[in-house]
């Protein structure tokens, strides 16, 4: 808050906002937020209800600067392309490993369920650090912090 009181002038960067004193000094320097990262699922759509994942699993998903988004949906592993820019995602239908998990009940519907959500966001936004991934409605389609 202090840096703000000195801010003289701004320039841009890049796409990156910089805030400048009254010697154009840089005092603050703004970006895009980015999916880029590792992320630990907290929740995601199954059918009409948002929920957690079941214990005794995680769900991981890694996004990295080359286009890529892999990670763990609870029993298999999975990887897809992605595309991020300014608010918009675009992920492209995951393939996965084909092991069959028996514990804990329930863990294939909810890789299905969490697989078929993260394909279909369109948008993300990062908020307190975290990560939310949205349909075209508006729809929270899946929830991550960094792992």
């Amino acid at each position: 808050m202090t840096s703000l009181e000195s801010v003289a002038g701004w320039g841009l960067d890049g796409e990156e906002l910089t805030l400048l004193d009254a010697d154009d000094e840089e005092l603050l320097r703004f970006g895009v937020a980015s999916p880029v990262g590792s992320w630990l699922v907290t929740g995601f759509l199954n059918g009409d209800a948002f929920t957690s994942p079941r214990a005794a699993t995680e769900i991981t998903a890694t996004f990295s600067e080359e286009g890529e988004v892999s990670g763990s949906s609870g029993c298999n592993t999975y990887t897809a392309t992605s595309e991020a820019d300014a608010g918009g995602i675009e992920i492209s239908a995951p393939a996965t490993t084909k092991r069959l998990c028996t514990e804990p009940a329930g863990v294939m519907e909810q890789e299905a369920a969490y697989i078929g959500a993260l394909a279909s966001a369109v948008s993300y936004r990062i908020d307190g650090g975290a990560l939310e991934l949205s349909r075209a409605d508006g729809t929270r389609v899946v929830s991550f912090m960094p792992s």
